[in-house]
């Protein structure tokens, strides 16, 4: 079992979990990895851009000539923080913010609102989005975050979470997904593990690939960079946990 140690609070998980098990007489090879964490506001800023710039192209694919501002004005439009403000004639005036007005947290919260928006909009049905941007808010994880997640009761089942699952793209080749795979990972004989502990997954890469070609621990191996080098039940804790803060 490997894991990467990205911050304090969850290295002191790993370690803790690491200690049970060797008490219980198994025992594991631990390998440390150096995450990039993306946290700054520029760097926000350059996903927001990378992001705009594959909607351009998909759009100048199927004939339709948008400029940047057009698409950035479509996604604050659909997504945008909004807030109201004070003129100095005394009336009050609802504006959009723009990334650069954000804070850190409402900009980290945009994104991660307009990567499930481009997953679930009919306009975007045929857009690929690849994975390593799809997934790149798993480089932006802080200590706060994963304390409250350590903290957090999750529900066995939820299908509401499930339907969001089957809206998003696969997270190995980022077409549109449709089936949601719950990890086997100490699932035991028969038992399915929680509605929390899947992974959105397209119908070529689910029971083709996953179950029929690779299974589940190289698949895993495989999609570890995309996200960003997490253990998949804090990858899956996280992504319940941001879809209730923001959606639930």
């Amino acid at each position: 079992m490997n894991f990467t140690i990205s911050n304090l609070a969850y290295a002191k998980s790993v370690l803790n979990t690491v200690f049970k098990h060797m008490q219980d007489g198994k025992i594991y090879r631990l390998q440390f990895d150096e995450v990039k964490s993306l946290k700054t506001q520029k760097q926000l800023g350059f996903i927001f851009g990378g992001i705009i710039k594959a909607l351009l192209q998909y759009f100048s694919n199927i004939g339709y000539d948008f400029t940047p501002e057009q698409i950035k004005e479509w996604l604050y439009e659909e997504i945008g923080t909004r807030e109201t403000i004070f003129l100095p004639n005394g009336k009050e005036q609802r504006i959009i913010k723009t990334l650069s007005g954000m804070t850190k947290k409402q900009a980290s919260d945009f994104i991660y609102k307009l990567l499930c928006f481009i997953d679930s909009s009919d306009a975007l049905d045929d857009f690929v989005l690849p994975p390593d941007l799809r997934y790149c808010w798993t480089h932006n994880i802080d200590d706060k975050l994963i304390e409250e997640i350590q903290q957090f009761n999750f529900p066995e089942k939820s299908e509401y979470y499930l339907k969001h699952i089957r809206k998003l793209t696969c997270i190995r080749c980022g077409h549109k997904g449709g089936e949601a795979h719950h990890i086997k990972r100490n699932s035991g004989l028969g038992k399915k593990n929680p509605d929390w502990f899947t992974i959105p997954i397209c119908e070529k890469c689910h029971v083709p690939y996953l179950h029929s070609t690779v299974g589940e621990p190289q698949f895993l191996k495989e999609i570890s960079n995309t996200i960003g080098g997490l253990d998949i039940e804090l990858f899956c804790k996280l992504s319940f946990y941001m879809w209730m803060y923001n959606y639930n």
